[in-house]
C-alpha cells in the first residue's frame, strides 16, 4: 500500500486503465492480447467457478469508479463490487483520506445467502466478510475479520457469529441484534485470546427480556472473566463483575464498562494483590427501597480476604443506609494467582456463610463458570463447541460454513434461537406455570 497520496493517486489511475484494457480484450475490442471473465474479476476479488464459467455473464461494468456486477444464469447468483472510499462494514474510516478510494466492496447475492466483503484494493484477503442466511423476519450471520497491523494493530483475526431479527422501528425495518458471539484470537501470543457473549446491543430499539454481556481474556496463566451485564428486565436487579485469577496485568484495560477502577482502587493500586474477584448488583428490591449489594475477594500472599457489604437505598431518603457489612478471611495454598483449590475453598465459603442469600446465588453461577474457564485453560478438561460456536470458524472457508448451514439450515436457527432465550431468561408459558409451581419459599436477607 502507497503511503505517499500522489503516488497512490498515480497507481489508482493506472489500475483504472487496466481494467479497462482487460475488459476491452475480454469483448474484442483490442485484439494485441486475450483476456477471459477470469481476469476481469481477478481485480474485484470476485470468485468465478473456471469449470462452468460459460454460466456468467456481465451485467454491468464502469471504469471512473470501476465497479462490475457478474451474473451465475446457473445458481441465480449476483456479483457485485465496486471501488470505494466507503469503509462502513468496518464500521470505523481507519484514518483513510477523504474522498479517497481505497477500498473493494465486494457482495454476492442468491435466494440463500449474502456476503458482503470488503477489501484493500488488489489485496487477495479481505478485511472483513460476512455471510448471511434468512429464515423469515430472522437473520443470522457469520464474520471473519483479518485484524492487519495496518488497520487496528496486530490482533489476528476475529470470528462473529450474530443472531438478528427484522424489527419495525419509526416506519422502517431495522435489524435488531439478539444474540452475540465473539471469538478473537491474537498474532503477537499465540496463547492470548479473548471471547464475547452479549444479548441484543446498545443501541436496542425493542422491549428486551433479560440482558447478558461476559467475556474472557485467556492468557498462559490468567483467565480474565467479566460479566458487563446481568440485566433483569424488572427493574433494579442486576449485577456485573470481574474475575481476575492473575493480577499482573494492566487491569484498566481488562474492565467492564460498567465498573469503575475508582470504586475499588486496591484493584489498579495495591501491589499486594495477586488475584480479586468483585461482583455489585441489585437483588432485593422492592417499590420503596432497592439494596446495593458489593463483594469483594482479594488474594494477596498472605491470605484470601472476603467482604460483603450491603447498602439500601430507600426512595424517600434518597440516601444508603449500611445493613450488613463482613469480612472473613481464608489461608492461601500458594502464592501467586489464585488456584482451583482456592477458588472451591472461596465458593464452599460464600455457601456456608451466606446461603439463602440471592445475590450470592448468582455470584456462585458466575464463579462456576469461571471455575471451569480456568480447568479449560490449564488443559484439565477438554472443550465441547456447539455448532455456534464462533471458535469452528477458525479453520472453515465461507464455502464451508455456506454448505453445512444450507444443509441443516432450520438446525442452526432453531439452535440460535434456544441461545437466545437461555440468555435471557425467556422460557415457554408452560415452563413459567411448572416454575410457579414450584418455587420455593423466598429466603430473607441476612441483615446487621
Amino acid at each position: 500500500m502507497y503511503k505517499d497520496s500522489i503516488k497512490y493517486k498515480e497507481y489508482l489511475e493506472k489500475l483504472k486503465r487496466t481494467i479497462e484494457i482487460t475488459y476491452e480484450r475480454y469483448i474484442g475490442e483490442r485484439t494485441d492480447a486475450k483476456a477471459t471473465l477470469m481476469d476481469l474479476a481477478e481485480f474485484f476479488n470476485i470468485p468465478i467457478d473456471e469449470t462452468r464459467i460459460t454460466d456468467f455473464v456481465i451485467k454491468s461494468m464502469d471504469f471512473k469508479e470501476p465497479n462490475i456486477e457478474i451474473y451465475d444464469t446457473k445458481t441465480n447468483t449476483s456479483y457485485s463490487a465496486h471501488y470505494t472510499c466507503n469503509a462502513d462494514l468496518l464500521n470505523a474510516e481507519y484514518g483513510t483520506e477523504s474522498n479517497t478510494i481505497r477500498f473493494n466492496r465486494m457482495k454476492i447475492d442468491n435466494p440463500l445467502a449474502k456476503v458482503d466483503s470488503i477489501y484493500y484494493i488488489q489485496w487477495l484477503t479481505p478485511i472483513k466478510s460476512q455471510m448471511t442466511f434468512t429464515r423469515g423476519d430472522y437473520m443470522l450471520t457469520f464474520e471473519i475479520e483479518e485484524q492487519h497491523a495496518e488497520l487496528r494493530g496486530n490482533y489476528g483475526k476475529k470470528y462473529t457469529i450474530r443472531y438478528s431479527k427484522n424489527v419495525d422501528y419509526e416506519d422502517r425495518k431495522i435489524q435488531e441484534p439478539l444474540l452475540t458471539r465473539i471469538y478473537r484470537r491474537y498474532v503477537n501470543e499465540k496463547s492470548n485470546t479473548f471471547e464475547h457473549l452479549f444479548t441484543y446491543n446498545l443501541g436496542y430499539h425493542k422491549l428486551r427480556e433479560e440482558n447478558q454481556g461476559k467475556y474472557t481474556y485467556a492468557f498462559k496463566d490468567n483467565i480474565i472473566y467479566g460479566i458487563q451485564v446481568h440485566d433483569n428486565k424488572e427493574p433494579k436487579k442486576y449485577i456485573q463483575g470481574i474475575c481476575f485469577q492473575n493480577t499482573g496485568v494492566w487491569v484498566k484495560d481488562y474492565l467492564p464498562y460498567s465498573i469503575c477502577e475508582s470504586d475499588y482502587p486496591r484493584i489498579v493500586s495495591d501491589s499486594d494483590v495477586k488475584a480479586c474477584i468483585v461482583f455489585n448488583g441489585c437483588i432485593g428490591s422492592t417499590e420503596d427501597y432497592s439494596d446495593k449489594e458489593n463483594l469483594e475477594i482479594y488474594k494477596s500472599d498472605n491470605d484470601i480476604q472476603i467482604k460483603y457489604h450491603i447498602d439500601r437505598l430507600c426512595e424517600f431518603e434518597d440516601k444508603h443506609n449500611p445493613i450488613f457489612d463482613q469480612v472473613v478471611s481464608l489461608p492461601i495454598q500458594t502464592r501467586g494467582k489464585l488456584t482451583l483449590e482456592e477458588l472451591q475453598s472461596i465458593v464452599k465459603l460464600l455457601k456456608l456463610i451466606f446461603a439463602g442469600d440471592k445475590f450470592i446465588a448468582i455470584v456462585l453461577q458466575e464463579l462456576q463458570i469461571f471455575n471451569e474457564k480456568i480447568k479449560l485453560n490449564e488443559g484439565l478438561v477438554q472443550e465441547n463447541l456447539d455448532a455456534l460456536s464462533p471458535k469452528l470458524l477458525r479453520d472453515k472457508s465461507f464455502k464451508d460454513i455456506y454448505d453445512e448451514v444450507i444443509l441443516n439450515l432450520d438446525t442452526y436457527f432453531d439452535l440460535a434461537e434456544e441461545q437466545f432465550k437461555t440468555n435471557t431468561n425467556i422460557v415457554e408459558e408452560k415452563e413459567i406455570v411448572q416454575s410457579t409451581q414450584d418455587k420455593g419459599p423466598i429466603l430473607s436477607k441476612r441483615k446487621k
